[in-house]
């Protein structure tokens, strides 16, 4: 599928897509998308698991600098080239004590070092993955976060989450997002 933005410059200039709220981190679910961007520069993109659609076309990580999130829970691969802070990002948070906003760079893969903006522009693959409390992302097959070390875990597993694309351009320059194919699952046999 293909999203594109247009050329509002502010939050009407955004695609999202969201699935069904019905997983739990309890249940061990994932979500895996295989995407392309037409450019990064003024992309704001983002991908994982979200407890409810932001109001007024916004996105799920409010500030990739000093970690906020609209939701109550989430994690979730976020990437905002116009922060200061443009690499790619996984971001969790949850609604138990403890659970605050936590961001990990994608630095030690591939094509992302730490604060610099990656190359969108051919195909990537990126997945989110929530056990329980505790959450995981990945680039391109390759681990890069593991969000599992605050006594009371990143998100809470009984929260239902919904998988979550988000695209938006932060400048009057319209930016297609490409999906070549969206991968989600749950464990049935846990209760």
């Amino acid at each position: 599928m293909r999203a594109s933005t247009g050329t509002a410059n502010d939050v009407t200039a955004s695609a999202s897509w969201v699935g069904p709220v019905s997983f739990k981190g309890d249940r061990n679910i994932m979500f895996e998308v295989r995407l392309k961007a037409s450019a990064v520069a003024s992309l704001k993109l983002e991908m994982g698991f979200i407890d409810a659609v932001p109001g007024s076309n916004a996105a799920g990580v409010t500030d990739e600098d000093t970690p906020t999130l609209a939701a109550a829970d989430g994690a979730i691969i976020a990437l905002d080239s116009s922060e200061t802070f443009k690499g790619i990002g996984f971001y969790t948070k949850g609604s138990t004590a403890s659970q605050t906003a936590s961001r990990t760079s994608a630095a030690g893969v591939p094509g992302y070092t730490s604060n610099t903006t990656p190359v969108l522009a051919e195909w990537t693959t990126l997945r989110v993955e929530v056990e329980g409390n505790n959450a995981y992302a990945w680039a391109n097959g390759k681990p890069f976060a593991t969000h599992n070390t605050q006594a009371a875990g990143h998100v809470e597993g009984g929260v239902a989450l919904a998988p979550w694309i988000y695209v938006r351009a932060n400048s009057a320059t319209s930016i297609d997002l490409d999906v070549d194919y969206i991968r989600w699952g749950k464990n049935r046999n846990i209760t």
